[in-house]
């Protein structure tokens, strides 16, 4: 009926070719597999789908029929025996690839669960491989990310031609005199924030004038935070006329390495009461002014930071958690127990960060005769930090972390690395790719196969970094990486066995 109606439309469409694309039942073939077509000599393509595995398995049952009608067939023996010997090889291979694609998705499944596996026991971070090649990740996407450090940062450096101007080659008690100028004169330009990154630890003589210039500096509205290195009995270890006068104090631990990304610590939390971070706490006076902070807390998800202060409460910030007993090991700020909250610091070029638009001389900005006129301070964060060997951090000093950290956090970048369910699904996917290769692909040549490999694995580090750049998302590439390939290696032993 069908084949009619064709041949009748046909016949009205094109009434002068008739036999132009003409329909016809076949019912010539002694056989009722027609397109059960070989590539090669012998091996059959592979089914992947259901749908494909569902037709195969129809034309093994459609060859057992063939079979018994061969034999009910008027033909001689020798014509009988060399197709049913043919459609029974035929069979063979069909019950043969079928198995070699299930054991090829069972592969694939189990590659997938040991990689997670390993991945839950950070296996290869015993090699320094985890955490070190998924941030090999920062390091390539900073050829392609547009950084920016934020504006409102203005850095004062103590270096060597500072230290010969002042006429001191050491920065000890006797600068805060010095400072006491120079916070006067930061209050006056309108500042909004003087933060010094260091510590006062001992009395001196000049601590009355530096308390002094704090609290006129807090009266016109300039909040001024230092930093803190050590706590006694959970307060921090600080000269005692400066504890009472400045704003607040944050530790001034920054600088860990977590892989190729370094960290500052925002939030201890300890047994007693939290501990801000020097970035945190310049971020807290920023955002809300000179106000008391009653109470900093984790989330119970651990994935942002609780503010509280002057009985209001905020969220600060989304963020990852390291343990401190594997990130800040040894300093005397943390104890054993204590849980950080860490900012991956989104490093700017040291080119931008050094720029003198980004920085003041120190002596300038103590002895200008009339600070008013400076309205480039005004409503800035000021850092003002030491050019100290100690507080070296690789290409960087500590102070220039400190504000790296700060700038990350004004401009609202979050680095974090991807959650557990965003991890399962891309080892489970580059584990079957890699077996989906493998067995579609085995007809081919080998350097083909390897090829189209490679090619996955360009286009998936070109995903990372993407991902990186446009979401601050930082794939653990060890773990990807291995599920493709030893997937693809395991179904190549798997078809060796199978077809040999």
């Amino acid at each position: 009926m069908a084949v009619t109606h064709a041949r009748n439309a046909l016949l009205v469409e094109y009434p002068n070719e008739r036999a132009f694309g003409a329909p016809v039942l076949f019912l010539r073939s002694p056989e009722g597999v027609l397109f059960d077509l070989p590539v090669g000599k012998k091996a059959l393509p592979l089914p992947v789908s259901r749908r494909e595995a569902g037709r195969t398995v129809a034309v093994a049952r459609t060859y057992n029929y063939n079979i018994d009608m061969i034999r009910d067939s008027e033909a001689d023996t020798p014509t009988k025996t060399a197709q049913i010997q043919n459609a029974e090889e035929r069979i063979r291979q069909i019950h043969q690839t079928l198995k070699y694609r299930k054991d090829a998705l069972r592969a694939a499944t189990v590659v997938a669960f040991l990689v997670i596996f390993l991945s839950l026991m950070q296996f290869f971070d015993i090699f320094n491989w985890d955490t070190g090649i998924e941030t090999y990740t920062v390091l390539l996407s900073d050829l392609f990310a547009h950084k920016q450090f934020h504006e409102d940062i203005v850095i004062i450096p103590i270096d060597e031609e500072t230290k010969k101007e002042v006429g001191r080659e050491r920065v000890d008690e006797s600068w805060r005199e010095d400072h006491a100028l120079l916070v006067n004169n930061l209050s006056k330009a309108g500042a909004k924030v003087v933060v010094f990154d260091m510590a006062f630890e001992g009395d001196s003589a000049s601590d009355a004038a530096f308390r002094d210039a704090i609290k006129k500096a807090r009266e016109r509205g300039t909040s001024v935070i230092v930093g803190v290195m050590a706590l006694d009995g959970g307060k921090p270890v600080m000269a005692k006329e400066l504890c009472s006068a400045v704003s607040g104090w944050g530790t001034m631990i920054v600088g860990t390495r977590l892989g190729h990304v370094r960290l500052a610590p925002l939030v201890i939390q300890k047994e007693t009461e939290p501990v801000l971070g020097l970035a945190m706490r310049v971020f807290v006076a920023y955002e809300d002014g000179d106000k008391a902070v009653e109470l900093i807390d984790f989330d119970q998800d651990r994935n942002h930071i609780m503010v509280r202060f002057d009985s209001e409460t905020r969220q600060v910030k989304k963020l990852s958690f390291f343990e401190s007993d594997t990130i800040c090991e040894g300093n005397d700020m943390l104890s054993k127990g204590d849980a950080l909250a860490n900012l991956a610091i989104d490093l700017t070029p040291l080119s931008m960060i050094r720029d003198s638009s980004q920085r003041r001389a120190y002596t300038y900005i103590r002895d200008h005769p009339n600070p008013q006129t400076l309205t480039e301070l005004q409503n800035k964060i000021v850092i003002v930090g030491v050019e100290d060997i100690n507080d070296r951090r690789g290409d960087r000093w500590g102070f220039e972390l400190h504000a790296d950290a700060l700038s990350t956090l004004l401009n609202g970048v979050v680095i974090r690395p991807v959650a557990f369910g965003g991890q399962f699904a891309l080892i489970a996917t580059l584990s079957f790719v890699g077996a989906l290769i493998r067995t579609r692909m085995r007809h081919t040549s080998r350097r083909l196969r390897i090829s189209l490999l490679m090619t996955v694995l360009l286009i998936y580090l070109g995903g990372t970094v993407c991902l990186y750049v446009q979401y601050g998302l930082l794939l653990n590439i060890v773990y990807h990486v291995i599920a493709l390939l030893l997937s693809y290696w395991v179904v190549g032993k798997l078809e060796r066995r199978c077809f040999r």
